[in-house]
Formats: C-alpha cells, sequence, structure tokens
C-alpha cells in the first residue's frame, strides 16, 4: 500500500487527532515520534483539507532522510523505513481519521435520511467498485436503491464527468415518463424498465430525492 493510499477516502476528525497526540497551531495538525530504535524522528503533518504530509529525520545529523519518499529506492534498509512510516501512518489513518466514501453533501444526506427513516446503510458488495453500494430491505434483502460513482458517459453524457448517481425502482410506465423529463436518466447496471437514474447534484432537491426512495421502498416491501 503506497502512503497517498492509506488515506484515500478518509476525513479528519480533530479531536481524535488531539487525543493521539497531534498538536493544532497554523491550521495544520503536527506529530511526531522516533521509529528505527530511536534513531529516527518521524514529523507528520496534517491540514484541514485532509492533505497529509510527513518527513523523517535522522536524529544524529538532524538532516531530512528522502529517500522514503523515492519510489525506487527499495534497498533492505530503506524499505525497513518506508515499513516503519507505513504502519505509523496507517495506525494515524485507523485511529485519527473517519471513512468517507461519498464526498458529495446530497449523498451524504440522502444516505443519513435512509438510515434515520428505515434503519438501512449502504453495502459494499464490490471490491473492484469501492464507491458502489446497495440499500436492501432487511425483511427480504431486495434492493430499492443504489449509489455509485461514475463518468456520466455511462448515461448517455457527452462530457467525461465524473458525479455520484442514485439509481431507484418504479413502476414501468412511471419510469418510462420520467426518463422523458429533465434530470431523470436510464438505469445505470440496473433493468431499464424498472429503475432509472437521478445525478446527485442538486439538480433535484432532497425532498424530492426522499419522496422518490420512499417510492422504490414501497415497491420492495
Amino acid at each position: 500500500m503506497s502512503f497517498n493510499e492509506i488515506f484515500t477516502n478518509k476525513v479528519i476528525n480533530k479531536n481524535k487527532l488531539i487525543e493521539f497526540g497531534f498538536v493544532f497551531s497554523n491550521n495544520n495538525f503536527t506529530y511526531e515520534c522516533s521509529i528505527f530504535n530511536d534513531n529516527f524522528l518521524l514529523n507528520v503533518f496534517v491540514d484541514l483539507n485532509n492533505k497529509v504530509n510527513f518527513k523523517l529525520f535522522e536524529k544524529d545529523t538532524k538532516e531530512e532522510y528522502d529517500l522514503v519518499h523515492v519510489k525506487n529506492a527499495n534497498g533492505d534498509f530503506v524499505s525497513n523505513l518506508k515499513k516503519l512510516c507505513s504502519e505509523k501512518l496507517l495506525e494515524i489513518s485507523n485511529k485519527c481519521f473517519d471513512i468517507e466514501i461519498y464526498s458529495n453533501i446530497q449523498t451524504k444526506n440522502i444516505i443519513e435520511y435512509m438510515d434515520q427513516k428505515y434503519s438501512i446503510k449502504p453495502n459494499f458488495l464490490w471490491e473492484k467498485h469501492p464507491k458502489y453500494s446497495v440499500f436492501k430491505n432487511k425483511k427480504n434483502d431486495k434492493w430499492f436503491a443504489l449509489i455509485m460513482e461514475i463518468n456520466l458517459s455511462k448515461i448517455g453524457f457527452k462530457e467525461n464527468e465524473i458525479e455520484e448517481i442514485l439509481v431507484i425502482k418504479d413502476l414501468p410506465e412511471n419510469v418510462a415518463n420520467k426518463i422523458e423529463q429533465n434530470n431523470y436518466y436510464p438505469a445505470y447496471h440496473m433493468n431499464k424498465s424498472n429503475w432509472y437514474t437521478v445525478i446527485l447534484n442538486n439538480s433535484l432537491s432532497n425532498n424530492v430525492l426522499y419522496n422518490l426512495i420512499d417510492t422504490s421502498y414501497e415497491l420492495v416491501k
């Protein structure tokens, strides 16, 4: 796992950072610890935009050991240092950051809505697609909604924009009527007769989306 991958889909939790030992100053959190038999000092920096950097210093010379940032540096000594840095960064990621699969506020709102109304959380079923999630009726395991991050070209757009989408159910005649309207699109990944897509970019209000979700849920009860 690369250093960047350690913090993929993670957001800072300020309280957890402070509890772990980070110090906040000048809009940055900083943390330091000794590694490699106390011969090196690891400094970790986290800003308010979730950007994480680190520097490694030799204690005797106080010089930065920047080979840990060189991808092709793979001798035994530097590999061991990279491993120790990764272990500490992974610990920080697990203890001081929260998981955030989706970044869109509207996406978060509808996930919260389904959790509060139906006590249903997203199921992530595909390892190759970590930003694809399914919402299932607890009693019969039938799907009533999917949230995915896709390239809009997959639902007919000419632009290669990445957006988070909601795919939900309705009666076939209603689906046919909807996709003739603005802001409704053919289903992605699901049967196009019974499912359709909306883009989670505030083109439809939260309340409209909540009603659409309720309709989809009723169809699988």
